[in-house]
């Protein structure tokens, strides 16, 4: 009944204004929290809401012919929103210190202003999505709109995690809902380049949770005034356990998901491959025979047990979704280790900024336990397990009626959406409010910087992964399999780089060297042996040479607190996935591959869930 009134009523302005009133939530105990922060204390939230109207007297009407959640968020993967939403960026790559690759694409609409204490929002996606996803364009547009024009005019940079918008892997790890070390780099990156700029962090779906659990870890350290997380799983478990034990959800959203998270894993197997503790893993995720054979000796009955999202992260996530120990806690023992750990519940009770937790109450794909857990966070009583997560009162909770997960689709000819309104309102409230009140200097992030040997190779040099049926016919032919048709996706001239240096002592390094087969070049470079500078020019060799397989010395930036933490900035002349490139979102992709628009946007939104 719900449904109809909010969906076919409210439009006709027949509907009680409770059915389409945003729910916001504060703390109970908001009055008696201590003013213990070093940006704005938990007492400026009612301030901060009533600055954003589409939050103090906002109201959400899901369009009449999307009027669940399951409706909204299938709309998502079938709008059409590319020459509506334009956003062009420009590429910055970033070589961390395991020899890793963070891609972050930056949106400067007023290039023009040279002012340093423009505004910047830091943003991350969802589950293999990247700047070219829908609701991510959605935001900036309105974000990034030119003051000339009546817009904010903020910076926008999105944070493109590792495999994913067309970034190269080239270490033993993707990501994952639970890592927010990447993050960690791309905002030192971000302060050193723009250092008088207020930071204001926005995560979607996965990215969501990498977001808020980011903000809890660091409590009153980080350099962000706040955060909008937008459709967050802050419990994984649960959300876990909703999409794989409902029929509807396993069968759609986890069947999707897995599809989506499993080709990015088959994408990068090269690489993974060359890490000899991976390769059984990687034979379980790929090969149907081995899947099988994996899922049997885990009891699972069902032959769909492959095809589900907790399939790729039992194989595959809880292997490479973060750093090993000292640096981090993968791998886990199984995806409910990972899932039971990673939740943002687990850390928001060390949140010292104020944040904007924004859902919806059909979110097909978001446990309502999650948000239930939430609520016992900001202090609304859990009788059977008061402290489980401890508590905050800097966390502004707001609930709408419909819009499923990341749709929030209003209108009824051409339905658009309501997400960029919160956002935005939000984000200009911390930036006005923290006008009042200078930043601390110790937030500044301590660094030390190290000369390292990058070596640039070919991307087509990286033997390809073989199945282990593959193996089994070039062990009897004797003959090494030509390079499978994925590779040949990519352009002539594409590179990868190879850190050489051995910065992280517990993190091995990984180099095609190392692969099973196929590998046809010499011994892999080592200190000193560089041909290039870090500013392109040759030495020792020819420039045709230097064109191809060359290696050059760079100066990287690190963390002194966080050894994980840290930077090299990619030149363009590198050729590493579309560094320095300008393109438009969505309907380019940065980097010199082929053809790679319509394999990194899978099934639609899904892919960025």
């Amino acid at each position: 009944m719900s449904t109809f009134v909010r969906s076919v009523l409210s439009p006709l302005k027949l509907a009680p204004s409770s059915f389409t009133k945003v729910h916001v939530l504060l703390s109970p105990s908001l009055n008696d929290s201590p003013t213990n922060s070093s940006y704005l204390p938990a007492s400026s939230l009612p301030t901060l809401v009533e600055q954003c109207p589409s939050l103090s007297n906002g109201s959400f009407t899901p369009s009449p012919q999307l009027p669940s959640g399951h409706l909204q968020t299938i709309y998502s993967t079938l709008a059409d929103t590319i020459d509506i939403d334009v956003v062009h960026y420009t590429r910055s790559v970033l070589l961390l210190p395991e020899s890793g690759i963070i891609s972050l694409d930056e949106c400067d609409h007023e290039p023009e202003y040279k002012d340093a204490d423009r505004p910047t929002m830091v943003i991350t996606h969802g589950l293999t999505g990247g700047s070219q996803e829908s609701y991510v364009r959605h935001c900036i547009k309105k974000l990034a709109l030119p003051r000339s024009e009546g817009g904010p005019g903020y910076r926008c940079i999105v944070v493109n995690f590792r495999g994913c918008a067309n970034t190269p892997v080239t270490s033993s790890q993707l990501y994952s809902a639970a890592k927010t070390s990447d993050l960690r780099c791309a905002i030192l990156y971000i302060r050193k380049k723009y250092p008088e700029s207020p930071l204001v962090g926005v995560g979607y779906s996965l990215g969501a949770n990498v977001m808020a659990k980011y903000l809890g870890e660091e409590g009153d350290n980080t350099p962000l005034l706040g955060g909008i997380v937008c459709a967050a799983p802050f419990d994984l478990k649960k959300g876990s356990d909703l999409m794989e034990n409902n029929t509807v959800r396993r069968h759609i959203y986890s069947r999707a998901m897995n599809g989506n998270l499993g080709r990015l894993g088959t994408r990068h197997a090269a690489t993974l491959d060359l890490n000899k503790d991976l390769r059984p893993f990687l034979d379980i995720l790929i090969d149907p025979a081995c899947g099988q054979q994996y899922a049997k000796e885990r009891g699972e009955t069902s032959g769909n047990s492959s095809k589900t999202l907790k399939f790729v992260d039992d194989c595959l996530t809880r292997m490479v979704g973060g750093y090993s120990k000292p640096y981090g806690e993968f791998p886990f023992e199984t995806s409910d280790d990972y899932y039971n750990y990673g939740g943002a519940l687990n850390f928001l009770k060390g949140l010292k900024r104020p944040m904007l937790a924004l859902n919806a109450d059909d979110d097909p794909i978001v446990s309502a336990a999650s948000v239930e857990g939430l609520r016992h966070l900001m202090g609304y009583e859990d009788e059977s397990n008061p402290d489980k997560y401890g508590h905050t009162d800097f966390i502004v909770l707001a609930t709408t009626q419909g819009g499923g997960h990341l749709g929030w689709w209003q209108g009824i000819r051409q339905p658009t959406r309501w997400l960029h309104a919160p956002v935005t309102d939000f984000a200009r409230a911390l930036f006005n409010e923290s006008k009042k009140q200078a930043p601390s200097d110790d937030i500044v992030n301590k660094t030390t910087t190290r000369q390292v040997l990058v070596e640039l190779m070919p991307s087509e040099l990286l033997p390809p992964y073989l199945s282990p049926s593959q193996r089994e016919l070039a062990k009897e032919t004797k003959v090494e399999p030509a390079l499978p048709k994925q590779d040949e996706e990519y352009k002539q001239g594409a590179r990868m780089p190879w850190l050489r240096t051995h910065v992280l002592e517990h993190a091995p390094l990984l180099h095609p060297s190392m692969a099973r087969q196929g590998w046809q070049g010499d011994e892999p470079l080592k200190e000193k042996e560089f041909t290039v500078d870090a500013n392109g020019s040759v030495s020792e060799v020819d420039e045709e040479i230097a064109k191809g397989w060359c290696a050059f010395e760079g100066t990287m930036v690190l963390d002194t607190k966080r050894p994980e933490v840290g930077y090299l900035e990619l030149p363009k002349w590198t050729r590493v996935a579309g560094a320095g490139d300008h393109f438009q979102g969505g309907k380019q992709l940065a980097g010199e591959y082929g053809n790679m628009i319509e394999s990194e946007s899978g099934d639609g939104t899904i892919a960025g869930l």
